[in-house]
């Protein structure tokens, strides 16, 4: 399959959706926050617990080796990030954004329909995996540095165990180890809720998007986002290269790790009251600019690299 048949076939799609969203919100009036609220107690804790449910068969070594390669690109974006902000004496509510856009994925909304549209079911199973690792760090981490805005971080700790995510990641793994077989008339209206949760939250950030004014800060956030979509990528190369992980977890995992900046990001942020125009505008430009760079990556990795 050639570029612009990767870029009509796989990507072109989730565009569209996000395209829906951002025209509604060019037209109507939305009160974010009240999405953010449904995205963040309902729909995602959802998604996460039925991805989880449903494809037992990954949590096996290649997770650990995927939650290692996630924790060591947060934890070295983290870092680096931190020293820059020094050097640049960037403010406290900017580095938490850039903090936020460069280490958190759009492993759901993006992730899953255009890994499954390259890969198929088996890569769809491995994104799932991502899915859970970038959630829990999304929900933990990401939670964390959002919540400080508002918090002392003794506080932020409190709001970050509040959030349902985590114990909905907790409950279907304790399920699947246990081996604990649900329902159908409990588990399918969970599936169901959790899988409204990727168009509905990919229409969420179009609504919001729309909103967004580019200016002073458009050129450092159009930076941000082609670190996100470029350079982080580039970073984990290697780190799957020393763990040994290969074939369609490799494909699949950097696949998830190009992703664009998470759409979480701009929930987050609004959620908590930081610099969501800034979040928002980064969350644009890396969806915008990942048409090219993500039809890049899926060539490359279908062609046989990792």
């Amino acid at each position: 399959m050639g570029w612009l048949g990767i870029f009509f076939t796989i990507v072109f799609p989730v565009l569209l959706i996000f395209g829906v969203g951002y025209l509604l919100g060019r037209i109507f009036h939305w009160h974010h926050q009240t999405l953010s609220t449904l995205s963040l107690y309902l729909l995602t804790p959802a998604l996460i617990f039925q991805a989880i449910y449903t494809h037992p068969e990954v949590i096996n070594l290649y997770f650990v080796k995927l939650f290692v390669v996630v924790a060591l690109l947060v934890g070295i974006s983290f870092v680096v990030i931190w020293m820059l902000a020094k050097i640049f004496h960037w403010e406290e509510g900017i580095t938490r954004v850039v903090i936020l856009t460069t280490t958190l994925a759009n492993t759901g909304n993006f992730g899953l329909p255009i890994t499954e549209a390259a890969f198929g079911g088996e890569g769809l199973a491995v994104a799932s995996l991502l899915l859970v690792i970038y959630s829990l760090f999304t929900h933990t981490f990401g939670v964390f540095v959002a919540a400080r805005e508002k918090f002392h971080w003794r506080d932020a700790l409190k709001t970050m165990a509040q959030v349902p995510v985590f114990y909905a990641i907790l409950l279907a793994l304790g399920l699947v180890l246990l081996k604990i077989t649900l329902p159908d008339p409990i588990f399918k209206p969970i599936q169901m809720i959790g899988l409204s949760a990727i168009p509905l939250n990919l229409i969420q950030v179009g609504l919001q998007l729309a909103s967004v004014k580019f200016g002073k800060q458009s050129f450092m956030a159009f930076g941000i986002s082609l670190a996100k979509l470029v350079l982080v990528p580039l970073l984990a190369i290697p780190l799957f290269w020393l763990l040994r992980i290969d074939g369609m977890y490799a494909k699949a995992g950097l696949l998830q790790v190009a992703m664009p900046s998470a759409v979480y990001t701009a929930i987050l942020t609004t959620h908590y009251g930081g610099r969501s125009a800034m979040a928002s505008e980064v969350v644009f430009l890396s969806i915008l600019a990942s048409t090219v760079t993500l039809t890049f990556w899926i060539g490359l990795l279908q062609g046989g690299f990792l």
